[in-house]
């Protein structure tokens, strides 16, 4: 199968644990750019997270932010594709979240906002690059995405988990130990649909590669969807086969092996 659309997660997957993009993969991304094989970065992140990256590998393809809620154009950074949490279930969802005592993290399509200095705090910023905004009242923020929490334990979890029983709402680990509320129809795999019909690429001619819980839509939508080996068990479970880790260059091996099959 000649692949003709690549799909990339980032943290744990493109990006080593140095949060950096090694110079072999760089080279790989590039030939495949040469071939004319489209990269699209997915990512939980904001586009601007994203951006340098994009600019730095020269990506040319649209990238997908904030689990597919956003969808921009790295020419000129417009936004292809919004979705939005409706009003009166963001209202629903921060109800929920009254009085618990994780820390919260609401996201809109450019930044993302919390109410206290969390110990985690300075961390996401440093990894994101973005700094997140102080503010008193979630109520008043305007078109949310997502809400992030982070977590300790697995008992924490279970109470979220129960506190959240909305039937277009799902959670979703990213990270070690952060979950995320997001709508059930927007996720990374429905926006590389997206972006494939836009071109006339069918689903066989998609490779993706991911490693957390929200990238099981992108693997399992792919002709071929690749988990790396440090994924969740889950996430390798719906993979059609498994690469390195993101320390030994799992991307650049399995697009090697698969599209310029070296």
């Amino acid at each position: 199968m000649q692949y003709k659309l690549i799909g990339l997660d980032m943290d744990g997957t493109l990006l080593n644990s140095k949060h950096e993009v090694t110079q072999n993969t760089q080279s790989v991304l590039k030939e495949c750019m040469e071939k004319g094989i489209k990269v699209v970065l997915a990512s939980g992140r904001l586009w601007e997270s994203m951006y340098a990256f994009t600019k730095h590998l020269g990506l040319v393809d649209e990238y997908v932010s904030l689990n597919g809620a956003i969808i921009t154009s790295p020419k000129d950074q417009q936004k292809v594709f919004k979705s939005f949490i409706k009003d009166e279930e963001y209202h629903y969802l921060l109800h929920q979240l009254k009085d618990i005592k994780m820390p919260v993290y609401v996201f809109d399509m450019d930044r993302y906002y919390t109410q206290k200095n969390w110990d985690d705090k300075e961390s996401m910023e440093e990894i994101s690059g973005v700094k997140a905004e102080l503010i008193e009242d979630f109520y008043s923020i305007q078109h949310p995405t997502k809400i992030l929490l982070s977590f300790q334990n697995e008992e924490e979890i279970k109470a979220l988990t129960e506190r959240i029983k909305h039937p277009d709402y799902k959670l979703i680990r990213t990270g070690f130990n952060y979950i995320e509320i997001v709508r059930k129809c927007i996720s990374k795999g429905e926006a590389i649909r997206w972006i494939a019909q836009k071109y006339g690429v069918h689903k066989e001619e998609i490779l993706t590669i991911g490693d957390s819980e929200n990238d099981i839509e992108m693997l399992s939508y792919a002709g071929l969807g690749i988990a790396m080996d440090n994924a969740a068990p889950n996430v390798k479970a719906v993979a059609d086969t498994i690469t390195d880790s993101c320390d030994n260059e799992g991307v650049a091996k399995a697009i090697k092996k698969y599209v310029l099959k070296k």
